[in-house]
């Protein structure tokens, strides 16, 4: 069952990562606030089929946001394959390194709030 349905603006990123996912086994999304990440991050879980053990990691500058995200019934289909991480663990490149390794998606959302947009 298809509960996700992404809007227009959504398609054309959701496509590049999916082909992204389908060549390389991974991919990184970051986009602007408000853009309808944590959907397309969701859909592509949700969708590829393919890659059922694909993992995302989902970096979030806020607690909040995380428990925001969560509460969307829509995560409910996928939460399993989702790990939060505050955006405060990247001490160091070599620490973001580590975080990501083994993750085939990484959503790095509201990054502009910690000043990284």
């Amino acid at each position: 069952m298809d509960m996700i349905q992404l809007k227009k603006h959504n398609c054309p990123p959701y496509e590049r990562l999916l082909q992204a996912m389908h060549t390389t086994g991974h991919a990184i999304y970051v986009s602007g606030v408000g853009t309808g990440k944590s959907f397309v991050c969701m859909k592509l879980l949700q969708d590829s089929g393919l890659y059922d053990h694909t993992n995302c990691l989902y970096i979030v500058p806020q607690e909040s946001i995380a428990h925001t995200i969560a509460g969307y019934p829509e995560f409910a289909y996928v939460k399993d394959r989702i790990t939060f991480c505050n955006m405060q663990q990247f001490t160091s490149p070599e620490k973001a390194l580590r975080l990501i390794n083994g993750y085939g998606l990484v959503v790095m959302d509201e990054h502009t709030i910690i000043g990284l947009g």
